[in-house]
């Protein structure tokens, strides 16, 4: 996956707020870290965005039929898109009943021993390190949309609201490019940021 590194998102996010991104203050940088993860946390959850989606072979507790979110040796699991009784990247699979509970993902009916989990994993938390990256396809929304934050911050709200609905076209036009380049069965979008 192509990706960006978080100085350079900080960089574009300090020229469309007229700063120097060569030397922002140190309560500039931790502003943009605040606002950037806040959007980052929207951005990767707005679709299932093929790139970031994880499915993992994952065994049910053999009494509540709970699956937990974390597993030794396993990726976290945030968000689930699905959950079947075979590995859907083979071919079909036949979904599982399931529903969030408290401690993880219940499997309703007849359950395998084990299940094979499709799932975002949870957003990166980014830090000041310089070395970390984002989707490329995330990149330029993050640094508008944090804009839009700082904007509002200045009091600013009606251009903080206009560079906003900007952000989410920036996003919307990513989705599109991907969605093209997507068979048709797995063409769903899933706008997890409004649930």
């Amino acid at each position: 996956m192509a990706s960006t590194l978080t100085t350079d998102v900080r960089a574009l996010w300090a020229t469309l707020a007229g700063l120097d991104a060569d030397n922002l203050t140190t309560a500039d940088k931790s502003t943009f870290l605040r606002l950037a993860n806040k959007w980052f946390r929207k951005g990767w959850t707005w679709a299932w965005w093929p790139d970031l989606i994880e499915t993992e072979e994952r065994t049910p507790d053999p009494t509540t039929f709970v699956v937990p979110p974390t597993e030794s040796g396993k990726t976290e699991i945030g968000t689930v898109k699905e959950i079947y009784e075979t590995d859907p990247r083979l071919g079909w699979a036949k979904p599982v009943n399931w529903e969030r509970v408290k401690g993880g993902f219940l499997c309703r009916g007849e359950v395998p021993l084990t299940v094979w989990v499709e799932f975002l994993p949870p957003a990166p938390i980014l830090t000041a390190s310089t070395d970390e990256t984002v989707p490329d396809f995330l990149a330029n929304f993050i640094a508008n949309a944090a804009y839009a934050d700082w904007q509002r911050g200045e009091d600013q709200n009606s251009k903080a609201q206009a560079e906003e609905v900007e952000a989410g076209g920036i996003l919307e036009d990513e989705w599109d490019t991907i969605r093209k380049q997507l068979p048709p069965t797995t063409v769903r979008l899933a706008n997890l940021a409004s649930t």
